[in-house]
């Protein structure tokens, strides 16, 4: 089987578990456009359809050759520690700093891991316009408070 495929089936194997989970989520009675159960559906709906996609265009995985190396490819646990130590601290100082400060540091120092560290101030402007257009959304649109944290914004 190919490996991207047998990769797709544990996406659709989690997503499956996610979104019966995230159905649980109760709903207060009170009328609101969004509850608390759409967000983490929506996600649920997106891993579903990200596994289906994958499974029905898994890609080519190229054979190697009889005499042939196979290139190696690193992973590369350095980053990935470091992702999760990232992400793990975003949660921790998500309600001390509030919604907008932890979120673009957290944006920020995520792209800085990933990407090219020679466009720092380019990474820096967008990930506050991105962070502030989307409380905004939340806050003004949505009617949704976010914590507010040390700015109090």
């Amino acid at each position: 089987m190919n490996p991207n495929r047998l990769f797709a089936l544990v996406i659709l194997l989690f997503a499956v578990g996610y979104l019966a989970m995230a159905t649980q989520i109760t709903q207060p009675n009170a009328v609101a456009a969004v509850g608390p159960r759409v967000f983490p559906v929506a996600i649920g709906i997106g891993l579903v359809c990200s596994g289906l996609w994958l499974f029905g265009w898994p890609g080519a995985v190229e054979a190697v050759a009889e005499g042939e190396s196979a290139a190696v490819v690193s992973f590369d646990w350095l980053r990935v520690v470091s992702l999760l130590l990232l992400l793990i601290g975003y949660i921790a100082l998500f309600r001390p700093l509030g919604y907008i400060l932890s979120t673009t540091i957290f944006m920020f120092a995520g792209v800085q891991l990933l990407g090219d560290r020679a466009t720092l101030l380019r990474d820096l402007l967008t990930s506050v316009l991105l962070i502030a257009a989307i409380s905004f959304v939340f806050a003004r649109l949505l009617g949704i408070n976010l914590p507010d944290g040390l700015l109090g914004w």
